[in-house]
């Protein structure tokens, strides 16, 4: 894969391109083999300043300061790569180091919040608190029968209250109109 440049909107010379192949596998070039694919796209809105302005002097062969500026860059990849991973995975291996670390210190500190002494005394607080619940819904109804019954026996002694018709009312066995 290649590393995708641009050319300015107003560019006229010959285009280079540099060529560095980044995989472990040879690449074999061979002369008028096609290496590169050039796109063309319209640009929606012009350029404030193009190529042409901002470099009037116009195209020129690259330097050797122009090549060592990107030697820099490409010259012993994998000895810059395996500089890179070692510095990264030190910060690796240290975050994992300190994580674990601190998840093992925790440990010991969250389980003596949630000993086993006081998970059974949290049992049989709500053991209590459930006994409780499940009697007093118990005493509640037997109060209310209690209630019920003590109704029911005021009613059966309390003697029959009449009206005031019924217990002046005379009843004549001879029927109406009497003797």
């Amino acid at each position: 894969m290649a590393n995708p440049g641009h050319v300015d909107p107003g560019y006229n010379g010959q285009m280079r391109f540099t060529v560095i192949n980044m995989g472990k596998e040879s690449y074999p070039l061979a002369r008028g083999g096609r290496i590169v694919t050039l796109l063309l796209f319209r640009l929606e809105n012009a350029v404030h300043t193009n190529w042409a302005q901002r470099n009037p002097a116009g195209s020129h062969p690259p330097t050797h300061a122009d090549i060592s500026l990107l030697s820099r860059d490409f010259v012993d990849v994998d000895n810059r790569a395996e500089r890179i991973s070692k510095i990264h995975g030190i910060k690796w291996s240290a975050i994992v180091t300190i994580i674990g670390g601190l998840v093992i210190a925790a440990f010991p500190i969250a389980s003596s919040l949630f000993s086993k002494a006081d998970i059974q005394d949290l049992k049989r607080r709500q053991d209590a608190v459930e006994y409780d619940v499940k009697n007093r819904v118990e005493v509640d109804k037997k109060l209310l029968d209690f209630e019920n019954r003590l109704q029911q026996l005021q009613h059966e002694a309390s003697p029959p209250v009449h009206s005031k018709n019924e217990t002046n009312t005379v009843h004549n066995s001879d029927g109406p109109g009497g003797n």
